[in-house]
């Protein structure tokens, strides 16, 4: 009742058991934005705590298991915001009286067989290939460690990450050391895993002026990145580059690349494909062919 009315959003939690001031076991947890739509549910959230301090304003935590939880972010037609902004001004605006945020270390988050939705209804839905407006992850199975949080930046390692996409994309496995703020993700020591592909990178970065510019990513996300050995197929690049729909093959390669897709430099390349075909080189790719 008491988050309910701090929110002023629908919150329910079907069971709550807590261990002395270190552990909350949290069954069928339940959130509504304030639209009165599902936002956020969860089958089961256990948090265990491992110290924290009122007067340093940290917090540091041990775990954090979410089982069979399903995120639903809206922004309604003709809305500027997304349905869970509400959380994040009510947070903002506490730490504000407060003069200062919590500094959060989290040691290990694990989320099991969850689902994540993201739909801007602002925006027509792509019939084909990733729409980062409308997103739709299932079966999702992350494992982080050693997460903390500033004004600036978040930064985790990503230790495993397995999804499958309403676009038919499927991630097998993932796993890096990411950081992200407004302006820019920066993966290390990046390996993606696909039924198609294996994808291993020195360093990757994504710079963009807004999170919005993903909705356009192959002409305003400019990347940065050092790819080790690695093979593609097609067909999954199909589902971020359009141009590549309808192709079933795979791209043997190695290079260092920088730039938008639509205007991107790759120097120090081995390419392979086909049954003979290799490329050694530099390539500048300016823009790709409008396929129908």
């Amino acid at each position: 009742a008491y988050l309910s009315k701090e929110l002023n959003a629908e919150v329910s939690i079907g069971f709550v058991e807590i261990h002395f001031v270190n552990k909350l076991l949290m069954r069928d947890f339940y959130l509504e934005d304030q639209n009165g739509d599902s936002l956020i549910f969860a089958k089961e959230l256990l948090i265990e705590i491992d110290d924290y301090s009122l007067e340093n304003k940290t917090l540091n935590i041990n775990n954090i298991v979410l089982n069979e939880a399903l995120f639903s972010m809206q922004k309604g037609q003709g809305k500027d915001s997304y349905n869970l902004d509400f959380i994040a001004d009510y947070f903002a605006s506490t730490d504000q009286e407060q003069n200062s945020s919590f500094g959060i270390d989290i040691k290990t988050i694990k989320v099991v067989n969850s689902e994540l939705r993201i739909n801007d209804w602002n925006e027509a839905i792509k019939p084909y290939g990733i729409d980062y407006a409308h997103l739709h992850l299932s079966k999702i199975n992350l494992e982080l460690s050693n997460f903390s949080n500033s004004q600036n930046f978040l930064i985790a390692d990503i230790d495993e990450l397995s999804f499958s996409e309403r676009s038919g994309f499927n991630l097998t496995s993932m796993s890096t050391g990411a950081r992200y703020s407004k302006k820019q993700i920066l993966l290390d020591e990046l390996q993606i895993v696909t039924p198609q592909s294996e994808i291993i990178t020195k360093l990757l970065s994504f710079n963009y002026d807004e999170v919005g510019d993903f909705n356009q990513f192959v002409e305003k996300v400019n990347m940065s990145g050092k790819f080790r050995k690695s093979t593609v197929g097609t067909k999954d690049l199909s589902y971020f580059v359009p141009f590549f729909e309808g192709l079933e093959d795979s791209l043997t390669f190695s290079c260092n690349v920088n730039g938008k897709v639509s205007h991107l430099l790759a120097e120090d390349i081995q390419l392979e494909f086909g049954e003979s075909s290799k490329v050694k080189g530099e390539i500048l790719i300016q823009g790709l062919p409008e396929v129908s």
